[in-house]
């Protein structure tokens, strides 16, 4: 005897590893979520403070490297080594503002 229809697995057959109990494995499962504090407001004031000191680093570096290139005591050399300081500093600017796209 044939039958179009097809094969139903038997009761027997339930825990076959074709069939999935979903209630079972939820159940198995323990997850543990534990909340870590988050920034306070003294830790973003921190960065701020960080950020700004560093700011007026580089914006003082910038201002003598500017004197001295508009200076006409300065030697060549000197306004060759301001001229490139700016130069990288315009250039890590534009890099860490422009970004670089990371792919995993």
């Amino acid at each position: 005897m044939t039958s179009n229809q097809p094969n139903q697995p038997s009761s027997s057959h339930n825990n076959t590893p074709s069939q999935l109990d979903l209630n079972q494995l939820v159940t198995q499962q323990k997850m543990d979520l534990t909340l870590k504090p988050g920034k306070t407001n003294i830790d973003h004031f921190k960065e701020i403070i960080i950020s700004l000191i560093a700011l007026a680093g580089i914006a003082f570096i910038i201002y003598i490297c500017s004197t001295v290139l508009q200076s006409e005591k300065a030697s060549a050399d000197d306004k060759k080594w301001a001229q490139s300081t700016i130069t990288f500093i315009v250039g890590g600017a534009v890099g860490y503002i422009t970004g670089k796209t990371q792919r995993d």
